[in-house]
């Protein structure tokens, strides 16, 4: 009975947190201001809703600076649903919609962690990613790098399922349309969305050919082929659907867009202040991204990245007894976060306004830390736990 009422009780718990943050999120999004590009990816939506709506008619659509690089496939949709009410509500509205997508992308690194891990982890994972300080102020406002961070997560999530799942037929073909579906959201945002699935795709094919861990044990790599290419097919229609400057030629345009647009360096800000210096944000230091998430994290969840590597260096065992096939995963999250340190320094993009092009590493940098916070709770009754665990809870 004591046991029943213990796990009633912390589901209740964990009901109530959820319900806290959620309300909490709402709040903040229904009562912030717009930032300082909103009023131009809003204009690039209403844009190109027009021209969708007018049937090709409406031109108008390249007034402002560096539109035409931008395929506009959230921007369209997020404008299409602020038409359902009150233009006085628009900016809430807008701030909403991007909530949504962030909070399934908070709930998307929750079942990456659990498919990976366990539920446990998966659990504190959701939590410590939620309340991650830069992660949360840009639920709401920020119209890109969210739904980019949702694109790619919901993407890693299904390309681990499909890998694991590709013998069960009845699951397939959604595996291949959500894919699709996804991945042509996160080019439809930024194209080169599929640099940042390199990653996951470097694993994958480790895994096929060497390590045979996490695919099915019919994996076929032929029909895995096949798979990917429907996939990409349908991600490309999506991503140049609300695209006006690339249908003149679609199988042409959208290309050479995307490498003027590389040759432009992207667009932003020229210049940004760093670390007491100016610099010019196409020739950043490169230690930029690491300075970033070193000084912008909380200490706690420093702390907890310290508690890992200890926990992983006096108890091993711990993390291989709890989770099949522990080292192959850890080396597939490190390999997911280490990738947008090596194209950051090789690929000619400017990057401003701290890790807000990188966002989508930050669920991911949640993973280490819900590992350690999981080592401390299962082994709480040692003095040292104790003493770890209070000085994590200090420092929170």
């Amino acid at each position: 009975i004591i046991k029943i009422l213990s796990f009633t009780m912390i589901k209740k718990i964990q009901i109530y947190i959820l319900a806290i943050l959620l309300i909490y999120a709402f709040y903040c999004a229904l009562i912030i201001g717009s930032s300082w590009d909103e009023i131009y990816e809003i204009t690039i939506g209403k844009d190109r809703l027009k021209y969708i709506l007018s049937l090709g008619s409406y031109n108008a659509f390249d007034f402002h600076i560096f539109t035409e690089y931008y395929p506009g496939f959230y921007n369209t949709l997020a404008v299409l649903v602020t038409k359902f009410l009150p233009v006085r509500f628009e900016t809430e509205v807008w701030h909403l919609t991007n909530l949504s997508f962030s909070i399934l992308t908070v709930f998307g690194i929750y079942n990456i962690t659990k498919n990976l891990f366990n539920k446990n982890v998966g659990k504190i994972v959701f939590l410590l990613c939620f309340i991650y300080p830069i992660f949360f102020g840009h639920m709401a406002m920020n119209s890109k790098d969210t739904i980019f961070a949702f694109a790619n997560v919901w993407s890693t999530y299904l390309f681990l399922r499909y890998i694991k799942n590709q013998g069960i037929k009845k699951n397939l073909n959604r595996y291949i349309f959500l894919s699709g579906l996804t991945i042509g959201l996160g080019t439809g945002i930024r194209l080169p969305f599929l640099v940042t699935l390199i990653p996951i795709f470097i694993y994958a094919m480790l895994d096929i050919y060497w390590f045979k861990k996490l695919i099915d044990s019919k994996f076929s790599p032929k029909k895995f082929l096949i798979d990917l290419i429907k996939i990409l097919t349908l991600a490309y229609f999506i991503s140049i659907a609300f695209w006006p400057q690339a249908h003149n030629n679609i199988f042409v345009e959208p290309f050479r867009l995307f490498f003027e647009h590389i040759k432009h360096g992207g667009g932003g800000v020229p210049w940004i202040l760093f670390n007491g210096d100016y610099f010019s944000t196409i020739e950043l230091p490169k230690s930029y991204i690491l300075l970033n998430l070193f000084f912008k994290s909380p200490e706690f969840i420093l702390f907890c990245y310290f508690i890992f590597f200890f926990s992983l260096f006096i108890n091993k065992n711990f993390y291989i007894n709890k989770f099949p096939f522990f080292t192959h995963k850890i080396i597939l999250i490190f390999l997911i976060l280490s990738f947008p340190l090596i194209y950051f320094i090789f690929l000619p993009f400017k990057v401003y306004d701290g890790l807000r092009l990188f966002l989508f590493i930050i669920p991911y940098f949640c993973i280490i830390p819900g590992l350690g916070i999981f080592f401390l709770i299962e082994n709480f009754k040692h003095l040292y736990i104790k003493l770890l665990s209070l000085f994590i809870f200090i420092s929170f």
